[in-house]
């Protein structure tokens, strides 16, 4: 979705309702939408069914990660970061990956630097 002064409001809850409901059934537990997609900086919800994971992934250049729902825990490297709704941080500069300890969605906010 591309973002503009006149887009419609993106209603958070029902992006989370839904996800959540299709990571219950979906093969790898996971489900993924974006909800701004502009020039330098982007955002996408993600539902975790319990157990499942965002797998281990290179860290983008700057991002926080903000639990919606349900508890996660932010593994970077040999630390791990327990995470429940409500909870905002950085993501480190470092490989990392979600877990999700109960059925969860986080809000992923991106910001791509611009000399990149």
């Amino acid at each position: 979705m591309t973002e503009s002064p006149h887009s419609p409001v993106t209603s958070l809850p029902d992006v989370v309702d839904r996800l959540v409901e299709e990571a219950r059934t979906a093969d790898h537990g996971l489900r993924v939408e974006a909800v701004v997609d502009q020039h330098l900086q982007h955002a996408v919800v993600f539902a975790l069914r319990a157990g499942s994971e965002l797998p281990e992934h290179e860290p983008p250049p700057a991002a926080c990660l903000q639990v919606l729902r349900g508890e996660v825990v932010l593994v970077a490297g040999e630390e791990r970061h327990p995470l429940a709704v409500g909870d905002l941080r950085v993501i480190p500069r470092t490989r990392h990956k979600v877990e999700a300890v109960t059925d969860a969605a986080c809000l992923l906010t991106v910001t791509v630097d611009a000399a990149g």
